[in-house]
């Protein structure tokens, strides 16, 4: 538009040559007038009233009253003070500057800025909120650090504090992202979950005499071979000691430890100070109140590990030599994994010719922690393993604790160490036992770590309920004598063969009737009663729809889609699958 006629000129005559023509033409007495003689006019043109501008004036006002009252409440979140004082204080206060010293009209001003105790409360949480936000939306397109820390208010409530550090426009900042209340991390809480969770039996059994005989010193190449064992980047235990530390120190001082080593061998006793674990409690998405919705996580020093690392291998060769332990035992084995326990399970469903074939899975109750220490010496003694090495089992179980605090320790009289190398496989000696008992003909036990699978195989559904009952009258007697608790109500069955009228068979276990599903779960993968695994990969596909749809809601607050997060969002979904 043309600022001297008020011309609307089109967009080919908003060219320069055009622009210069339509001033000769139309205002030759302006051709010689200088830039800021426009400019002046462009300035006039932008500021004059509008009928926008006019309705805009006291929405103008109101705003700035606003933004006042948030500005205001954020001066009073910050001194910490009842939220009362913005309403009988501050506005009270700032209506007598402005009578007094300004000798303005206050009431007009005043009533523009809400600050009442609702009012105030509710601006905290709105900017509360908003700071939030932008805050975890930032850290996702940083780098960052946080911190935990713990706070306990006067009412003793203990409080999870995490502090996070991260640089924006060239500075470090530090902010609190977020505090939660502790539920289960108070001291007396956390010793009444390890206490029901760790059995307090009173154990004792005969100890084994030192000897001598049979004693194999470990050699410099064992030292080497093991440390090449030690994985790196895993927590250390309650002395700090990381592994990557005990790795150099192998290399710097090979032999001063091999030293060391061999005199504990001889010694035939494993120090008390390696035997004493840190624990941490993980909670199972159950009522967070049950003891029993809390995994505990031991931790043991990384040297003593390794000590035991030295001392399996001669077990395992004990065992080999002797009575080798159950080749149905797929859990704590070298070379054996949960895959080859699920295709032994197929197999043996698959290649039957009987009419009738059913999976049944046993549920035995938190076995690594009340396993009897008595009973997991009794097996190798039984089996006849070199004294030493019985010896050091022995001494490997007793005196075990387990670090409540820096002062404060639990003693640990049963169940499998956590976290400890040799702890599983006196355990596995010890559950050998069930898989060789004397099953009825079409019965086959097959077993990962404590999670027991039986198969049932029989030409007709009465003697498959024969067959079944028995073998699991058996496996409950076993578990009485050796003092291992099974949860009758956890356990499963699915008929993986036979008729239609499947839910016709009655199965039986200590008491209770064992239902028949339509599948179940064993070992993360879902067999159905068709021998097939088509529920287990509709299931897969529910939880990778779910996955993508998370990830997938993340991309727009990191920058939006690229093919480097394309490829990480293929490796997330692979793992879901697989």
């Amino acid at each position: 538009m043309c600022l001297l006629c008020n011309k609307v000129l089109g967009n080919d005559a908003m060219k320069p040559s055009k622009l210069q023509d339509h001033l000769r033409r139309c205002h030759p007495d302006k051709t010689e007038k200088v830039l800021k003689y426009f400019q002046t006019l462009k300035d006039k043109f932008q500021k004059r009233p509008t009928l926008d501008r006019m309705f805009a004036s006291t929405s103008q006002r109101n705003d700035d009253g606003l933004r006042a009252s948030y500005n205001i409440t954020l001066l009073i979140a910050k001194s910490g003070k009842p939220h009362t004082i913005g309403e009988k204080l501050i506005l009270p206060a700032v209506e007598e500057v402005l009578k007094t010293v300004l000798h303005k009209p206050a009431s007009d001003i005043v009533k523009r800025i809400p600050l009442s105790n609702n009012t105030v409360e509710r601006r905290i949480d709105e900017m509360s909120s908003d700071i939030e936000s932008f805050l975890c939306n930032y850290l996702q397109t940083t780098h960052f650090s946080i911190q935990l820390d713990e706070s306990t208010l006067p009412d003793n409530a203990a409080l999870l504090l995490a502090y996070v550090r991260f640089i924006m426009n060239q500075e470090i900042y530090e902010e609190l992202l977020f505090a939660r209340t502790l539920i289960t991390d108070t001291k007396a809480k956390k010793a009444e979950i390890i206490d029901h969770l760790f059995s307090k039996s009173t154990d004792t059994w005969l100890k084994g005499q030192k000897t001598a005989e049979g004693i194999a010193p470990f050699t410099l190449e064992e030292i080497q071979e093991a440390a090449l064992e030690i994985k790196i980047g895993k927590a250390p235990g309650p002395d700090g000691i990381p592994p990557e530390a005990l790795k150099i120190a192998l290399e710097v001082l090979p032999e001063t430890i091999l030293g060391v080593l061999n005199q504990l061998l001889s010694s035939q006793d494993f120090p008390k100070i390696w035997k004493i674990a840190s624990v941490t409690l993980i909670w199972k998405r159950k009522p967070v109140e049950l003891p029993s919705s809390h995994r505990p996580i031991c931790m043991l020093r990384v040297v003593g590990k390794f000590f035991e690392r030295l001392i399996k291998p001669g077990i395992e060769q004990e065992l080999k030599s002797k009575v080798d332990l159950s080749n149905e035992q797929y859990g704590f084995r070298e070379g054996r994994s949960t895959v080859q326990a699920i295709e032994a399970v197929a197999d043996n469903v698959s290649k039957t010719e009987s009419k009738w074939c059913a999976l049944i899975t046993v549920d035995v109750e938190n076995t690594f922690n009340s396993a009897t220490w008595s009973l997991i010496i009794k097996e190798p003694r039984r089996r006849e393993i070199l004294a030493y090495l019985i010896n050091l089992v022995d001494s490997h179980y007793q005196d075990r604790k387990l670090l409540l605090t820096k002062r404060e320790t639990r003693d640990i009289c049963a169940g499998v160490p956590q976290g400890s190398v040799l702890g599983p496989l006196p355990w596995n000696v010890l559950y050998d036992g069930v898989l060789g008992l004397a099953f009825p003909q079409g019965i086959k036990c097959i077993a990962y770590a404590d999670d027991l699978a039986i198969i049932a195989k029989a030409n007709y559904s009465n003697e498959l309920e024969i067959i079944t009952n028995e073998a699991l009258a058996r496996i409950s007697e076993w578990m009485a004598a050796n003092k291992l608790r099974l949860a009758p109500q956890k356990t499963e069955a699915v008929i993986l063969k036979g008729s239609r009228k499947k839910s016709s068979v009655n199965l039986q276990f200590l008491g209770t009737k064992i239902v028949t599903k339509r599948h179940l779960t064993y070992l993360g993968v879902v067999l159905d009663g068709n021998s097939k695994f088509g529920e287990h990969v509709r299931q897969v596909i529910r939880k990778v729809v779910a996955r993508m749809a998370q990830l997938s809601r993340i991309l727009p607050n990191i920058g939006g889609p690229s093919s480097p997060k394309r490829t990480v969002l293929c490796e997330v979904i692979h793992s879901v699958v697989l």
